[in-house]
């Protein structure tokens, strides 16, 4: 399914349409819709809110049946794209849709499904992973290749097929790489241990083709996900491998709508396994031990997920938006030391006291320029680090919201208790020591979280 991260206006006093669309809660979890009557009051929401990604304006607009309101709004922004619904298409006045750019248009829409499916064309993913072509480079010589235009992934978060869809590359130095596979090339199940006993921690993509292996893990960990005969282990995994490549795609080459597509998608993925999920006996243990060695912040957006679930938000799309920040927390760090990313014992050092203490900073105003992010998770993400009593690097204050205190808790416990390897000494000083520094109510859902489901039933 083909989900976009953020919003769409709808401007509509068609009484049959309105209440298909505001009646189907499910639909609207993955596609919010802000309703307005009129476009005034749509555009003072666009002049505060730059997570919209379409305008859809009916023929029941106005008199002019919309047109005046599709050509101011072109005019006011020229690059927002346009749904029109033409609720009577052989009623006057007419206006020449040809001549309005990336403008859309449905004729006598029946229900929200048909939006949707226009949606889904207008925002479909490039998922096509086979029409990739072996790049020109030489095989296992060493090459001299701009650093910039290859993305690094995890070496045990590659995907194994019978044959590599993709170009890869090692990185031995700065701007030296050596190319390992061609498109088409046989892959064998000694492929990662070979090169993983050889001290290889990344393999590299060319940008341009790590969209499309982002398509590829999606693709994949939804088959998985839905599968009845996979363990839970095994569906962790997969959820957790596409959640890294998705994440080192938005901390190397910036955050954009499209990306935050794949995003919410992970999200998706991570909240249905969420609420699938039955503890009994230790299995508890189980589940913690099947996160260790996944990547940082992609663990601490499951975590995320969990405990919002537990906390009690409401809605799939308040858990979603909670588990992307928490994907996109550390962007800053990323950005200003990429050599730090996933190998967070190097920020005791004084070199990085600085990066560390403005990171947080960085990454919110990072997340503010992208204009897809509601204020409120920019500042979770500024302030990840303060505690309601913290102490040391831990800033001590009362004024922080609750997102803050989520990604703060899942962050702490991913260093001091999953990173490493879970023991029972572990678990017993957070939850003595680092637990306490976060509110009752925090502390209370966490350790729901640890506990409750161990009183369910089995999946």
């Amino acid at each position: 399914m083909s989900e976009f991260f953020g919003c769409f206006i709808l401007i509509e006093n068609h009484r049959e349409l309105l209440e298909n669309i505001l009646g189907d809660k499910k639909s609207l979890e993955l596609y919010p819709c802000l309703h307005h009557r009129a476009l005034s009051s749509a555009l003072s929401i666009l002049k505060t809110r730059k997570d919209v990604r379409i305008v859809v304006i009916s023929s029941t607009s106005s008199e002019s049946r919309g047109s005046d309101e599709v050509k101011k709004l072109r005019e006011i922004y020229p690059e927002l794209p346009i749904l029109y619904l033409d609720h009577s298409p052989d009623a006057f006045p007419k206006f020449d849709l040809s001549a309005v750019a990336n403008l859309h248009t449905i004729q006598k829409p029946k229900d929200f499904q048909e939006i949707l499916t226009k949606f889904k064309e207008l925002f479909k993913k490039d998922d096509r992973w086979d029409g990739i072509s072996p790049s020109p480079e030489a095989k296992d010589v060493e090459l001299e290749l701009k650093e910039k235009d290859y993305i690094p992934m995890r070496i045990e978060d590659f995907i194994l097929t019978d044959k590599s869809f993709f170009n890869v590359f090692i990185k031995l130095s700065s701007n030296r790489f050596v190319k390992i596979l061609n498109v088409g090339d046989a892959i064998d199940k000694e492929f990662i241990s070979n090169y993983s006993a050889k001290g290889i921690k990344e393999l590299y993509l060319p940008e341009s083709e790590q969209k499309r292996y982002i398509a590829l893990s999606e693709r994949i960990s939804q088959k998985i996900l839905n599968s009845a005969s996979t363990t839970t282990k095994l569906k962790i995994k997969q959820v957790l491998t596409l959640g890294a490549a998705i994440s080192s795609n938005l901390s190397t080459c910036g955050v954009t709508a499209e990306k935050l597509d794949y995003a919410s998608s992970f999200m998706s993925q991570s909240i249905t396994l969420i609420k699938s999920m039955r503890f009994k006996n230790d299995s508890v243990t189980d589940f913690l031990r099947s996160l260790e060695n996944n990547e940082h912040t992609t663990t601490i957006s499951f975590i995320a997920g969990i405990l919002a679930n537990e906390l009690g938000f409401e809605s799939s799309k308040s858990i979603k938006l909670v588990g992307i920040a928490a994907l996109v927390h550390d962007i800053g760090l990323y950005q200003l030391a990429p050599e730090l990313h996933d190998d967070h014992e190097a920020l005791s050092g004084p070199k990085y006291e600085k990066i560390f203490e403005e990171h947080g900073k960085f990454g919110a105003d990072l997340l503010r320029a992208s204009g897809n992010f509601d204020e409120s998770l920019c500042i979770a993400v500024e302030q990840h680090h303060l505690r309601r009593r913290g102490t040391g690097h831990e800033v001590r204050t009362n004024n922080i919201n609750i997102v803050t205190e989520i990604i703060g808790v899942s962050d702490d416990f991913y260093n001091y208790v999953i990173k490493g390897g879970v023991t029972k000494d572990k678990m017993q000083v957070f939850l003595n020591t680092h637990l306490k520094n976060f509110s009752p109510q925090i502390e209370k859902a966490f350790m729901k979280m640890l506990t409750a489901k161990k009183k369910r039933g089995a999946a």
